[in-house]
């Protein structure tokens, strides 16, 4: 079944969709990232509910407490504070989170302004720029900032809404594009090297029955997008699903979250029920028609 067809024909589904709240208390008990004073006064806040969902952090967006909001995206995220980068075994100064909020307050609060700005002057591109160039925040690739711009287009309520631009959701954008016949669009923002690759990664997750092999990773699905492209491969995808979404009368970062899916490794998500699966098939099935051709 092509994607479209899917959102087609689970528009009540999407529409009913509620994401469940996040525990956060797993960051507030990390004594390296306690190390960092504005982070251990926002964890000190005996107000704040065990439990959060989306609706606390748009409102923290809406307060303008950007270094809250930030703080608080990244951990709807699961933004990684355990497992140090690459070369630095042992470091938990050197997590993603912990180099982030090592940041500095004032350099992220000066980020969240700016892409703000950006925003709501209707320049998606300008804001995703913002975080690759001079606001770049150490830690952050776009799987993290493009949720800043998430929920910064959630708190301003914009007729085009920034989306979350991370390994999944780049597999709904390069099965859109192969659906709609846009192939020109497609291997200009992705090469066909990677594109080949996922065709065949893909293929490997499925099997009859649309059951998951337990021994595939799924790092292996990632694909990126060419240099000098980021941008505009971005505000291609956002157009589109807010254009998908206008015309299936849906809310689009509801037409996200649900296409988005559940994680893989349970294996009772290992089934059609879970729009990850449906999302593999689609782009087995089409990617390797593609390349046959």
């Amino acid at each position: 079944m092509s994607i479209v067809n899917y959102i087609k024909n689970s528009t009540n589904k999407i529409r009913n969709h509620k994401q469940q709240g996040f525990s956060w208390r797993e960051y507030s008990q990390n004594e390296s990232l306690k190390e960092i004073r504005d982070f251990r006064k926002i964890i000190e806040n005996h107000n704040i509910p065990e439990i959060l969902d989306r609706e606390y952090i748009i409102n923290l967006y809406k307060e303008s407490k950007y270094y809250e909001a930030f703080a608080f995206t990244m951990m709807w995220g699961k933004i990684n504070a355990e497992r140090p980068q690459k070369g630095y075994k042992g470091d938990k100064t050197r997590t993603p989170f912990y180099c982030a909020l090592n940041h500095g307050k004032i350099n992220i609060e000066n980020a969240l302004i700016a892409s703000k700005k950006e925003l709501e002057n209707s320049n998606i591109k300008g804001a995703y720029q913002l975080f690759n160039s001079d606001y770049k925040i150490p830690g952050i690739g776009s799987s993290y900032f493009t949720k800043i711009l998430f929920f910064q287009g959630l708190a301003n309520n914009m007729e085009v809404m920034p989306l979350i631009y991370d390994k999944w959701t780049k597999l709904i954008h390069v099965e859109l594009l192969v659906e709609e016949n846009e192939i020109d669009k497609l291997t200009q923002f992705y090469s066909k090297n990677q594109l080949s690759k996922l065709s065949t990664e893909s293929a490997n997750y499925t099997e009859m029955g649309l059951s998951i092999k337990i021994k595939r990773n799924s790092s292996n699905l990632d694909i990126s997008i060419k240099d000098n492209f980021e941008e505009e491969a971005y505000a291609d995808y956002v157009n589109r699903m807010n254009v998908l979404a206008s015309n299936y009368g849906i809310k689009v970062n509801s037409l996200e979250e649900y296409l988005f899916g559940k994680e893989l490794r349970s294996k009772k998500n290992r089934n059609k029920s879970n729009p990850r699966v449906v999302l593999l098939e689609a782009i087995n099935k089409n990617l390797a028609r593609l390349f046959d051709n």
